[in-house]
C-alpha cells in the first residue's frame, strides 16, 4: 500500500469512528433531553436498547438461591427473580460498542406465572423507574410496562416500556416511550 493511499484508508477509519461516536452522543444526549423538558411537549420519545441480559438469580422465600428449570420446577409465592442487564443505544443488529444504560428487575412471584415486580432504567445518571408492577410471566408478549416514577433528569416523566425477547437469545429490545 502506498503512502497515500494509507493516509486515505487512515483518514476514512478516522471518519467513521467520528460519525459513529456523534451518532451515540447524539443519542445519548435525546435520551437526556427527553427529560430535561417533560413539560416542553406532549410528543412522547422513544428510546431503542440492545439489552445484553446479565446475571440473573432466583431466591426462595428463606432468601436462599433455588434453582428452576421450567416447566420441571416452577417458582412458588414468595421466590424472587432479580436480574441486572446492560443496554447499548440501537437494536440487535446495529448497536453500540460500548453500553450506555443499564437496568435492574426485582420480582417476587405471586405464582408460578405472576410476579409483582420493581425496575431501575439508568440513564446518564438518572433513573427510569416502574415500582409494584404485575407481570405476567405467561402472558401477551411485548405487553407494555407503566413508567411510574423517575430521578434526576427523568423526574416527571411518564411513560412506557416494552421488552421484547429475541429469538435462541437471553437477550432482548428494550423500547422506552417517554413524555
Amino acid at each position: 500500500m502506498t503512502m497515500t493511499r494509507a493516509r486515505a484508508r487512515s483518514a476514512a477509519i478516522a471518519r467513521t469512528r467520528r460519525l459513529k461516536a456523534a451518532a451515540l452522543v447524539g443519542t445519548v444526549a435525546l435520551a437526556g433531553s427527553v427529560a430535561l423538558a417533560p413539560g416542553a411537549s406532549a410528543e412522547s420519545q422513544t428510546l431503542t436498547f440492545f439489552q445484553q441480559s446479565g446475571p440473573a438469580h432466583f431466591f426462595n422465600v428463606a432468601g436462599k438461591p433455588i434453582n428452576l428449570d421450567p416447566p420441571k420446577t416452577l417458582p412458588k409465592a414468595g421466590d424472587r427473580f432479580d436480574e441486572v442487564d446492560l443496554d447499548y443505544v440501537g437494536n440487535s443488529k446495529q448497536h453500540a460498542k460500548r453500553w450506555t444504560a443499564s437496568d435492574h428487575l426485582a420480582c417476587t412471584f405471586t405464582n408460578p406465572a405472576t410476579a409483582t415486580c420493581d425496575v431501575q432504567i439508568a440513564i446518564g445518571g438518572s433513573m427510569l423507574i416502574s415500582n409494584s408492577v404485575t407481570f405476567h410471566f405467561n402472558g401477551p408478549a411485548n405487553a407494555a410496562i407503566a413508567i411510574n416514577d423517575g430521578t434526576g433528569a427523568y423526574s416527571g416523566v411518564h411513560g412506557s416500556f416494552t421488552d421484547v425477547d429475541l429469538p435462541h437469545s437471553q437477550n432482548a429490545i428494550l423500547t422506552i416511550r417517554v413524555s
